[in-house]
């Protein structure tokens, strides 16, 4: 190389002094092409020094050695004849991998216990199915979930992350195949995980991380046609308009309106009292919802129909209607209260 740049260098002074002319260019020219020839060839000759040496090698039974030098050399059928020969799989499935041999690549690993270079390997022949039940086989479930779920195989790969302790995803892929139970007893079992977590460590996130689970089984058990567990998964996270709406499917109406009272949810609640023929509970549960609204006359009128004397007596006096609330506090029991407020009505006869 460097003789080829001191010709260059004279062929360009010669050039620009106007010393050289047109013949005198071609003759440089033809100088530098020898020049090449001869780079080129140089390491022909370091080959045959590499396919000596690899000969020697292979005379005293190095077959590995003998393959490292072929394949330096650029022999790669002999290279693989004495990687074979030697036993050497992983060196001949990166050989074969370098030749984009990808089926052989992916045999040679697998024989040398390269479970994941192999898969590899099959996936570049597109054959995820081949990768996949190889990464099975060798106890890689969580990889062979991966593919199996690229390949469409979601209830193959919901086993393998169940298995492997991902049941998140395991029960995406369940509800993904519409195995409705099977989904939601996983996010359920998720879910006491995610507790047991949040117990132990109290990560912040814990506690939206057990709604999500929750509510995803709850969601499943009602689309499995089991709204009684769907209820119950609902309550244990305190989601209680979800577990209303739940017992309601179920046809458990009073848990559902005893829920809807305890949330506020009041007109829901009297709704459903309604419908159970409940009307002491309706009339209260409607009472709740006046006094919510700031008509507290008409809630103190709804809790004395609902029975709830001292409530609608308090809401009565609040409301100046002494006499009314005397009434209320003598059904009550609390006869003192009711000769006092007797008495401010004006109706000293009935205290």
């Amino acid at each position: 190389m460097e003789a080829l740049r001191s010709v260059m260098n004279a062929l360009w002074s010669g050039v620009s002094a106007g010393v050289v002319g047109i013949g005198g260019v071609a003759l440089v020219l033809l100088l530098i092409g020898l020049l090449v020839v001869r780079s080129w060839r140089a390491p022909s000759r370091d080959g045959r020094v590499l396919r000596r040496e690899a000969a020697q090698c292979r005379a005293r039974g190095a077959y590995l050695e003998a393959g490292r030098l072929l394949q330096t050399a650029g022999d790669h059928d002999q290279a693989i004849a004495m990687y074979t020969q030697a036993g050497a799989h992983r060196e001949l499935g990166q050989l074969f991998e370098y030749l984009k041999h990808w089926d052989a690549a992916a045999q040679a690993y697998e024989s040398a216990n390269e479970i994941e270079r192999a898969a590899s390997m099959f996936q570049r022949l597109g054959d995820v199915q081949r990768a996949a039940e190889l990464l099975k086989r060798a106890g890689k479930a969580v990889a062979a979930g991966d593919l199996f779920e690229k390949a469409g195989q979601f209830t193959t790969a919901a086993r393998l992350y169940e298995g492997a302790g991902h049941l998140k995803r395991a029960a995406s892929l369940f509800e993904r195949g519409e195995q409705w139970v099977k989904a939601a007893e996983l996010f359920e079992a998720d879910y006491a995980q995610e507790q047991q977590r949040w117990k132990e460590r109290g990560q912040p996130q814990g506690q939206e991380l057990m709604v999500q689970s929750a509510l995803q089984a709850g969601r499943l058990w009602l689309k499995a046609g089991q709204p009684q567990r769907a209820a119950a998964i609902f309550s244990r996270q305190g989601l209680v308009v979800e577990a209303a709406e739940a017992f309601v499917e179920a046809g458990a109406g009073d848990k559902a309106a005893e829920l809807y009272l305890r949330e506020g949810r009041y007109e829901k609640a009297a709704l459903l009292f309604a419908r159970l023929g409940d009307s002491t509970r309706r009339d209260t549960a409607l009472a709740e919802a006046r006094l919510e609204a700031g008509a507290v006359r008409e809630a103190a009128d709804l809790f004395a129909a609902g029975h709830q004397y001292p409530r609608a007596a308090e809401l009565y006096e609040r409301s100046d209607a002494h006499e009314r609330a005397a009434e209320m506090y003598a059904a009550a029991g609390d006869q003192k209260r009711a000769a006092d407020l007797y008495l401010q009505a004006g109706c000293g006869e009935s205290a």
